[in-house]
């Protein structure tokens, strides 16, 4: 449970949801609380839903670092609400050093629990197909984006499907409660 404390911490910190100023008790207990509630929300067509409401997730979502999920039908809605949420590029410069490694992580199942095999690959950059020698091709369960950079999750090989993209310091921990457990099959940094 320790390991699953900080890095709750470091998520709502790099959001912005929790200050520093605050006892460990107090920001734990709010990134606890952001994540519960958050992380079963889905923010589709100016409402909130879950996954059980819509019945499968919305082909195009979008997870920012605070752990809210956007839906939409449209990859061009999706790419536009990226645009306009984009700000610094430079999290070790926003945030200082606890956001200075670059690289996208992905565990074969959800959380982060000790033996859980996990990987983790540079940013910026992009994998066309994570099967093959990679062997992650929708293996896929949990992430975390440690980078500032936008990184797309895609359904296919080479980019295509369904995509998912991940704000700057994003974590899912459990990518069965936006229904894309075991689906990505590439990823590229916008």
């Amino acid at each position: 449970m320790q390991r699953t404390i900080p890095a709750m911490f470091l998520a709502a910190l790099l959001a912005g949801a929790c200050d520093p100023a605050q006892s460990d008790e107090e920001a734990a207990a709010l990134a606890a609380d952001t994540a519960a509630e958050d992380a079963q929300t889905i923010f589709y067509a100016g409402e909130r839903f879950t996954i059980d409401d819509l019945g499968e997730a919305p082909p195009y979502l979008v997870t920012l670092a605070n752990g809210e999920v956007h839906g939409f039908d449209e990859e061009v809605e999706a790419e536009r609400f990226v645009d306009l949420r984009s700000g610094p590029r430079d999290l070790a410069a926003a945030y200082g050093p606890l956001a200075a490694p670059s690289q996208i992580n992905f565990w074969a199942n959800t959380g982060w629990a000790q033996g859980n095999p996990g990987i983790a690959w540079p940013i910026p950059g992009e994998i066309e197909y994570l099967g093959g020698i990679y062997d992650w091709n929708d293996r896929i369960s949990s992430t975390y984006n440690q980078s500032s950079y936008w990184v797309v999750l895609c359904e296919h090989a080479g980019f295509g499907g369904n995509k998912y993209w991940l704000e700057p310091g994003a974590i899912r921990d459990d990518l069965r409660k936006v229904d894309w457990n075991d689906r990505v099959s590439s990823y590229y940094t916008d």
